[in-house]
């Protein structure tokens, strides 16, 4: 049985838009850099630029983020994040008018204080699930299932099975040494530790255990899955 009654289906919630109002995929691009926000300031700077694009984020989240993890820190600092996003052009005028481009956040997917930086290579994997107490982290790629807990021996699953479920995907496995079952859920969750936002939840089963946490989407493709 699926996890947690998660129900088999065909995508997520939403349903997709007509075609003449649908973006092309190749538009959306999922960027890492550095966020600032500020009283005239509304920036994101992508690994590896030296300049910060205005940025324009209509939920609001990056920059609710941004406040609450800057809080009592210096003002205007950078904290990272990783987003998914569309690059637009500036605004004309207003203070984004001073910039070389703009971007739009559709997305938030991952945002800290303390965490990863510029070096995560997000070509590595497809998620990575964690947790706390005790620490553990499961990551799914093309080279299979990856399962560490703090203070045992690592434990892989070179074969799995994907599916696509309402809320998010299952990913099984079974062999010689046992199973494993990750669920992750388009609901976003923070770590227990660092306060480190993240677009996703992750329910891990290797029996008898289970863990819960948060999940990182990257851009790898889990190409051995069946």
């Amino acid at each position: 049985p699926l996890l947690f009654g998660l129900a088999c289906g065909s995508g997520g919630k939403s349903e997709t838009p007509p075609a003449d109002q649908a973006k092309p995929a190749a538009e959306i691009q999922v960027i890492s850099g550095f966020a600032v926000h500020g009283d005239e300031t509304r920036t994101f700077r992508p690994c590896g630029e030296e300049e910060p694009l205005w940025a324009v984020d209509r939920s609001g989240l990056l920059w609710e983020l941004h406040k609450e993890l800057a809080l009592g820190r210096k003002p205007l600092e950078e904290l990272f994040a990783i987003i998914e996003a569309e690059p637009i052009p500036p605004p004309e005028d207003g203070f984004g008018a001073d910039y070389p481009g703009a971007l739009e956040v559709k997305r938030v997917l991952y945002f800290a204080r303390e965490g990863f930086r510029c070096d995560l290579d997000l070509t590595e994997f497809r998620w990575r699930t964690y947790g706390n107490e005790p620490f553990w982290e499961a990551r799914i790629s093309a080279d299979g299932i990856v399962l560490k807990v703090l203070g045992r021996e690592e434990r892989v699953w070179r074969d799995f099975d994907e599916r696509a479920v309402e809320e998010g995907f299952v990913y099984t496995a079974d062999d010689s040494t046992g199973s494993i079952e990750i669920a992750v859920i388009d609901r976003p969750s923070r770590d227990s530790m660092s306060g480190a936002y993240f677009s996703h939840s992750a329910v891990v089963r290797a029996a008898p255990e289970e863990f819960r946490g948060s999940a990182l989407m990257g851009t790898g493709n889990t190409g051995n899955g069946r």
